[in-house]
């Protein structure tokens, strides 16, 4: 939807994770965190390379998205990942699992079968704060998991102003290369009017005025990152200024 503050979207997680694997057998810093990953997930019997990035082998999206509804009201923000894959099965018993731990949790929270806008959406409701979460299925491909209520329905709606057809979107996404592996998208104005109005109101952060002043003149942000060969990296960077008065 046209309130989303950031999007990062790139391709097969699962190339990713095997890319990490091979980095970390000559780093000790990566090995650690592969090694942190693991031991994460096999506390929930899980397993990294076939449970969870094993079918994660289409595009992906991960995006914050502007609410003040629910359970958001005191972040003012929620977010979505969206992952595509060929195997859904694998997928669903994944979701599946993670259903029956999020059941059986202390204090338990409901698992709620829901139909929004044709789309069957399982919700992790929490009797005092509404739906935390949610996650299903957009197209027989395309799952999404969704934190906070509004989220959930946002991602169910067809937006009246999708993201790619707004003006902002489309002024910093032209300057980006096609085609590109991965990019990055901040909308910059509303960023910093979240910031200032959650992140910055706590009077143990303060910026300094010439840093907000910096942050106020730039509209949105932009980058977009292609991978020639294993040992390459090409980025490139977008700002969109906004006019001098």
């Amino acid at each position: 939807p046209a309130d989303t503050l950031a999007l990062v979207n790139s391709h097969d997680l699962h190339q990713l994770w095997l890319q990490l694997l091979a980095l970390g057998d000559n780093n000790p810093n990566v090995q650690n965190l592969i090694r942190q990953i693991r031991l994460g997930l096999q506390a929930i019997d899980l397993d990294a390379d076939t449970d969870v990035f094993g079918w994660m082998d289409g595009e992906f999206a991960l995006g914050a998205i502007a609410s003040e509804k629910g359970v958001l009201a005191s972040l003012g923000l929620g977010g979505v990942l969206l992952i595509e894959t060929s195997d859904r099965p694998a997928a669903e018993r994944l979701l599946n699992q993670l259903d029956t731990i999020i059941a059986n949790s202390n204090p338990p929270i409901n698992i709620e079968q829901n139909l929004r806008a044709g789309i069957a959406v399982t919700e992790w409701n929490d009797p005092k704060q509404g739906t935390l979460f949610g996650h299903g299925w957009l197209s027989p491909n395309l799952m999404f998991v969704a934190f906070g209520g509004p989220v959930v329905e946002s991602m169910t709606q067809k937006p009246q102003h999708p993201l790619n057809q707004s003006q902002q979107f489309q002024s910093i996404s032209k300057f980006l290369p096609p085609p590109h592996h991965s990019y990055i998208y901040l909308d910059m104005e509303k960023f910093t009017a979240w910031a200032m109005g959650y992140l910055l109101a706590s009077p143990a952060i303060a910026l300094q005025p010439n840093r907000i002043t910096l942050l106020n003149s730039i509209r949105g942000v932009g980058l977009s990152a292609a991978f020639p060969d294993v040992s390459e990296v090409e980025v490139e960077m977008v700002l969109i200024l906004k006019p001098k008065t």
